[in-house]
């Protein structure tokens, strides 16, 4: 076999004739990582919210609410009637004062036996409805009126409601060989630590994704007996303040977004701000608005166009930040959450928090390292009306 003594080169010796193993690679020392703030959400309400642990993969809680102080009309109302239908004859009780909300018609409420139709007067203490209401007006409940000398009224409450959510468990394999590790990189963080940051990361992305879309389930099928779950997200648990914008042109306002804030804040308490999450056409919708919405507070600086941190609204501060998972690539660019953060808790197993296992012994082995990421976490929101789901952004 006759012995190769390479190409013979005529002339001079051009860059692409040499031999490439002998070059060393143009590369920079450390490789470039896209590390993004892919989990924005997730980091929030770890960070506001906190984590919780809990004992079962079902965590169950209760909420307490005050008993509502108006209700509906569920018939119309006609001069001469002496009687009122609503939607919720329990928060009722005889003796009240009703207000009908667009007449401003103050009545007695008469009747020792409430059920969807009661007797009513006139605040003098007779006589029928002067004033027409139309089906679905809200009537006022402004409490009893007591008698002077009558003995204190039947007491009554409402009672704490149950509620659970689902923790689940989320596993994620980072494998190298011996040689891999041992060979020479020109970044020695280049295989196998650069995979447990990029895992991690994506693991993340992933988590953020689920406390958005995740849909709340147990089941035994999929598996063969062992159960599986999925955690419920927000677009699941937003159950009370929806507003779609597609009717209105897909147009993002700041009337639009003050009019999200007042359907939780007006008469449901809780904190007086709320966090935004908006998706890309929302924010790039607000990246537009005119720079006079941008108010300015004393011995704060102020920049537009690069970050938009604080919108004002007459029912409270919006905190916003954009959350790349809330774009076209997942069919989420449309939506934008407003939270009460103080009412949205990270969910986990006791003993089960998210974290890197390394060298997994039952998996490691003489020619290959296993390290693995795995944790459980759910999502815990509590009163759904105190939050906005918002849709429709264009």
């Amino acid at each position: 076999m006759a012995i190769d003594t390479g190409t013979v080169i005529d002339a001079a010796v051009r860059s692409d004739q040499i031999n490439s193993g002998g070059l060393p690679i143009d590369m920079e020392a450390k490789t470039y990582k896209l590390n993004p703030n892919a989990y924005p959400f997730e980091a929030l309400v770890r960070a506001i919210g906190g984590k919780k642990g809990c004992d079962q993969m079902k965590h169950e809680f209760r909420e307490r609410r005050l008993i509502p102080g108006s209700v509906n009309l569920t018939a119309a109302v006609a001069v001469g009637d002496s009687t009122l239908t609503v939607d919720n004859p329990t928060f009722i009780k005889n003796d009240m004062i009703l207000v009908i909300a667009e007449t401003e018609e103050v009545l007695l409420v008469q009747d020792t036996s409430i059920t969807s139709t009661f007797d009513v007067v006139r605040l003098s203490g007779s006589g029928t409805i002067q004033n027409a209401a139309v089906n679905g007006g809200a009537v006022i409940i402004c409490g009893e009126s007591h008698a002077e000398g009558e003995e204190v009224p039947a007491a009554y409450t409402n009672d704490s409601i149950s509620r659970f959510n689902y923790i689940m468990q989320k596993d994620r394999r980072i494998s190298v060989t011996d040689i891999e590790e041992a060979i020479k990189h020109y970044d020695e963080s280049e295989k196998r630590d650069s995979d447990r940051a990029q895992a991690f990361v994506e693991f993340k992305r992933e988590q953020d994704l689920l406390m958005y879309v995740g849909k709340g389930s147990r089941e035994i099928v999929s598996a063969s007996g062992p159960r599986r779950h999925c955690m419920s997200g927000v677009m699941e648990q937003f159950t009370e303040n929806a507003i779609d914008l597609s009717g209105a042109g897909g147009t993002l306002t700041l009337q639009a977004l003050t009019n999200a804030m007042s359907l939780a804040v007006s008469t449901n308490g809780g904190s007086e701000g709320r966090y935004g999450m908006f998706g890309v056409n929302a924010w790039r919708q607000i990246s537009a608005w005119p720079k006079e919405y941008l108010r300015d507070q004393p011995g704060e600086k102020k920049t537009w166009g690069t970050s938009i941190s604080k919108f004002i609204t007459g029912f409270g501060n919006v905190q916003a930040t954009y959350d790349r998972a809330l774009s076209a690539s997942y069919g989420l660019a449309d939506r934008f959450f407003l939270m009460d953060l103080e009412h949205i808790q990270q969910l986990y197993l006791n003993g089960a928090p998210v974290r890197l296992f390394m060298d997994i012994p039952n998996l490691s082995g003489l020619h290959s390292k296993v390290d693995a990421i795995s944790g459980t976490f759910g999502l815990q929101v509590e009163f759904p009306e105190l939050h906005v789901a918002g849709k429709g952004v264009k």
